[in-house]
């Protein structure tokens, strides 16, 4: 098991919950490189069981895309690489989700790209009809609620 989470600054408070298991956090910085998809999987092939991939971002549509393209390269890396079935990995949203933001979290509308591309626009565009024109800073969460929901997340996957 893993935990990732999109903002580095979040790091320590994360592994203050994830040491208690021997979870290590580790931060995408908001893009993940080649690089940190690769760590994942060579962790994932050095067992012969499935890697858990806990992920604590913010919930708007840049932040899910990154993390999905991050998954889905570590996977196909994973698939090419592997030596038996039983090594893959497992993503898990753990924060922010749509059922935690709508419990009362703050919201802002949705940013507009930063980069004036159709991919961006398109990703964007997706996330509204999705969620509506709403997004969220994990930071909203108060530290303690962040810490149970990444507490009860390790130990449902222990």
């Amino acid at each position: 098991m893993e935990l990732w989470c999109e903002a580095a600054g979040m790091g320590p408070q994360l592994d203050r919950v994830a040491r208690d298991y021997s979870v290590p956090v580790f931060s995408n910085g908001g893009n993940t490189s080649i690089s940190a998809q690769r760590q994942v999987v060579d962790h994932a092939l050095s067992r012969d069981v499935p890697t858990v991939l806990l992920h604590v971002g913010d919930f708007d549509p840049y932040g899910e895309s990154i993390f999905t393209a991050f998954v889905e390269n570590a996977q196909a890396f994973l698939a090419d690489d592997r030596i038996v079935g039983t090594q893959r990995i497992e993503p898990v949203r753990v924060a922010l989700r749509d059922d935690q933001v709508q419990a009362g979290l703050p919201t802002q509308p949705t940013k507009p790209p930063k980069r004036k591309s159709k991919s961006h626009a398109t990703i964007r565009k997706r996330w509204i009809a999705r969620y509506g024109d709403r997004t969220c800073q994990a930071e909203a969460l108060a530290p303690d609620d962040l810490a149970k929901i990444v507490r009860e997340a390790i130990e449902d996957h222990l």
